[in-house]
């Protein structure tokens, strides 16, 4: 199923069958329309990664290895053994779980620390064994996984743009497992994996133009967008500008329904004609030939490069006023969220709303307190 995941968006005549609508077929044709006109499912890169572990942990076959370390994780457990750790002053060794990142790293991390006190835990129990090759497979595994933890926090970060995960992921991480070296047999298929999932982000045409908007990788020279990616991103980007101008048409024929002209008098007529010269004018960019867009897309391929720790965010900002156009198109681009990691917060957050105790709640209180729980930031902006 994971495989699955964000493989395609194209939706099939089977999918599109509503049972118990009253208008099915309009309920299809608008799912299709939205499919045709450019939605994109991106590839949750947190699960890509997880993906990319489990790959390694498969060609490695060091499972074997990690059920030793997972009974003798729940061995020191025992509370024979926790006078031991509590005179160490050290934190009892943990287990992993699958439903949460990068629990295996540091559960094999945590069994290191227990070769210093080996002589006492096997004073109190014979049986406590730690031998050497189990050792060098912990050393092994937690130098090589520890740059995996650490992308997997950062994929959680708030405001995370494309070019931003593309950064954590493909530059930092990969940067990190290199330095480790060829000898670390785990460092070597994370950088093959990674690779080999690297291939199927840039399948997604909404990936594709979020780095494509993001001057630390589309420049001139870029060694990380071909010329086929690029042109296919300013096709998804000239077809999100058509989308975009379209809407704008229609919020304009919108507001010059919101009143008869001949209802009105002379002075609401004048006010109302003022109006319409404002949108007309803030409507301006729409209507700017399809032919200037593109040209205007292909001019950032020649842009010099930005610095890595450049915020694309803030940078788009400050050319708002000089390339209002560009500056809504990257304001699209950049929105599309790299992870589903805000998706699962918001669940882990309703688990703390309807509760045992709180199970009684109307569906519109559930909502109010969700946006709360969800908006607090920018309810602290507001007071």
């Amino acid at each position: 199923m994971a495989e699955e995941f964000g493989k395609s968006n194209q939706l099939e005549e089977e999918d599109l069958t509503f049972a118990g609508y009253g208008d099915a077929d309009a309920e299809a044709e608008d799912i299709q329309f939205q499919a045709n006109s450019g939605l994109q499912i991106m590839r949750c890169a947190a699960h890509t990664v997880n993906l990319a572990i489990k790959d390694v942990v498969k060609q490695t076959s060091c499972e074997a290895d990690l059920k030793k370390v997972r009974l003798l994780v729940r061995k020191s457990k025992g509370i024979v053994f926790r006078p031991i750790f509590k005179m160490k002053s050290l934190p009892v060794p943990v287990l992993d779980c699958e439903t949460r990142w990068g629990t295996t790293a540091m559960m094999v991390e945590s069994v290191l620390r227990l070769v210093d006190i080996v002589p006492e835990l096997q004073a109190v129990d014979p049986t406590f064994v730690v031998d050497e090759e189990l050792i060098k497979f912990a050393e092994q595994f937690s130098t090589a996984f520890k740059p995996m933890v650490q992308l997997l926090k950062k994929l959680q970060y708030a405001d995370l743009t494309v070019g931003d995960m593309f950064k954590y992921y493909w530059i930092d991480a990969r940067s990190e497992l290199i330095k480790i070296g060829d000898d670390n047999i785990f460092a070597t298929h994370l950088i093959k994996a990674l690779k080999e999932r690297k291939v199927l982000l840039f399948t997604n045409k909404a990936f594709l133009a979020g780095l494509f908007m993001d001057p630390r990788f589309n420049f001139d020279k870029s060694p990380y967008l071909d010329r086929d990616q690029k042109q296919e991103a300013i096709d998804h980007l000239v077809s999100t500008w058509r989308i975009m101008a379209l809407h704008k048409a229609q919020a304009k024929d919108d507001d010059s329904k919101v009143a008869d002209p001949s209802e009105l008098s002379e002075a609401d007529r004048l006010i109302l004609q003022d109006c319409n010269e404002m949108l007309e004018q803030e409507l301006k960019p729409a209507v700017l030939s399809e032919g200037k867009i593109i040209q205007k897309l292909h001019g950032l391929c020649a842009k010099p490069i930005q610095p890595a720790e450049t915020n694309v965010l803030e940078y788009w900002a400050l050319q708002e006023f000089a390339e209002p156009e560009l500056f809504e198109l990257s304001e699209v681009a950049l929105s599309a969220t790299p992870t589903s990691v805000p998706v699962e917060r918001a669940f882990c957050g309703l688990v703390h709303e309807l509760t045992a105790f709180r199970n009684k709640l109307l569906g519109e209180n559930v909502d109010n307190l969700m946006v709360i729980r969800l908006n607090q930031d920018l309810l602290e902006l507001a007071l």
